[in-house]
């Protein structure tokens, strides 16, 4: 921002930057912020959730867990590999 970055620019539209520079321009606390980026962010995924039908055969669900990235890994092989 010191250097003349507006917040108009595209960049500034994704979660957390707006709030932040508000913070920092003294237009809002830090924890205003951090409540505005958690709702911003609760009404994104709401709405990526919509995109979704949960039964959509196409579509391969993996819960996030501790230590899933290997199995990730595997999937993705065996994806690439059949394709």
């Amino acid at each position: 921002m010191d250097r003349g970055y507006s917040l108009d620019l595209p960049a500034f539209s994704a979660i957390g930057y707006r709030q932040l520079a508000e913070t920092v321009e003294g237009r809002a606390s830090l924890e205003d912020a951090v409540q505005k980026i958690r709702r911003s962010t609760r009404e994104f995924v709401r709405r990526q959730a919509n995109w979704f039908n949960p039964d959509d055969p196409r579509i391969e669900w993996i819960e996030a867990r501790p230590g899933v990235e290997a199995e990730l890994e595997a999937r993705v092989r065996r994806w690439i590999a059949g394709s």
